[in-house]
């Protein structure tokens, strides 16, 4: 991928910048950061091919020094924020404190895990659908139904075996992937609505208190969001996928007590749980860093909003001053401006940042 000198220059000054604040050599005990996870020269490698794809996302250059919106915060946490213990980013391992944090039964069955599907023996597995996974990345999902042909499975195996090779997100900055432990496993495919996936709700948790409420529907197929509070208020943006108004579900209560109960002590993490709406709850998985922070409000003024939820505890949005644009940035106006956020990151560029964000 090509980087732009805007970029690399206005990397250097940032980092520059950041030194002379102050960046603590180690990090607090327990806890590990992405910097200390790179060399000198795969950390700058990294840290300029994320800031050119945020640049080509967003339209501006993201501020590292003084970051005001959800996704500059997204950005810089990844480089420079604390990751406590256990890594969370590892599918198999974040299972353990699932367990610990509220019980198994909120995990969806895996019916076995391995490094080579050669391993694996069909005759001690019952009959059924499931999605084959991989414990490192994002992304990794194929549908999978037992039994299955020779073909079918020639065809799986050297794809784990592809899968298992890569080291996921390590130069885009998702380094805490490649500390997981490369393994395959089997989950039985959650059926809460027939044939078709079910209904995810991602937690959107700042500082141990749900936020956001992302609402996917018909994933892979006709993929649609809506986005609410937790009184199920209805935010008015969407997120790279049309809007579509979710029903509010039975249990909301439960699945939100569920996410807070799940969320490390951090900043900011996202909880995803999967619902039939009424009494079933099961966890899909946590996320530190969704789309890699290069996914765009539809109305960037809710970008910075989320973000002075982040930078201040207490925030809260009224639900009262959703539906006007100009309530929500007289709002937003208590925190960080948008032309501030704009101004923080021209002030690093030469170049204008574009209307387009």
């Amino acid at each position: 991928m090509l980087v732009s000198d805007q970029v690399v220059v206005a990397m250097a000054e940032q980092v520059r910048r950041l030194l002379e604040v102050g960046i603590p050599h180690r990090p607090s005990a327990g806890a590990t950061r992405g910097i200390d996870h790179y060399s000198a020269t795969d950390f700058f490698f990294a840290l300029r091919i994320g800031a050119q794809q945020y640049l080509d996302a967003h339209g501006y250059i993201p501020d590292l020094v003084a970051p005001k919106t959800f996704n500059e915060l997204l950005f810089k946490d990844k480089y420079f924020g604390e990751f406590g213990r256990p890594n969370l980013a590892d599918k198999l391992l974040s299972r353990t404190h699932v367990r610990q944090a509220v019980g198994e039964h909120v995990l969806p069955a895996v019916a076995w895990t391995g490094s080579d599907l050669d391993e694996l023996d069909p005759s001690v597995i019952p009959p059924g659908r499931y999605l084959l996974k991989a414990s490192h990345g994002s992304g990794y999902n194929k549908a999978v139904t037992l039994p299955m042909s020779s073909q079918d499975r020639r065809t799986l195996t050297n794809l784990g075996r592809e899968w298992l090779k890569q080291r996921f997100g390590y130069l885009q900055g998702e380094w805490f992937y490649s500390l997981a432990k490369p393994q395959l496993y089997l989950e039985r495919f959650i059926d809460f609505d027939g044939d078709t996936l079910p209904t995810d709700y991602k937690m959107w948790v700042f500082h141990g208190k749900v936020r956001l409420i992302q609402v996917h529907f018909g994933r892979y197929v006709n993929h649609r969001m809506g986005h609410y509070d937790r009184d199920w208020n209805e935010y008015p943006f969407s997120i790279m996928r049309p809007r579509e108004e979710a029903t509010r579900p039975d249990n909301l209560e439960q699945m939100i007590d569920i996410a807070e109960r799940l969320s490390p002590d951090r900043p900011w993490m996202r909880v995803d749980l999967y619902s039939d709406g009424r009494s079933k709850i099961l966890f899909g998985e946590f996320c530190y860093i969704p789309g890699n922070a290069l996914l765009p409000f539809s109305d960037p003024t809710w970008d910075a909003a989320f973000g002075a939820c982040w930078l201040q505890p207490d925030r809260i949005i009224d639900s009262k001053i959703r539906q006007r644009r100009r309530n929500v940035q007289t709002w937003v106006a208590k925190g960080p401006s948008l032309e501030q956020v704009r101004g923080g990151s021209e002030r690093l560029s030469t170049a204008t940042v574009p209307d387009r964000v």
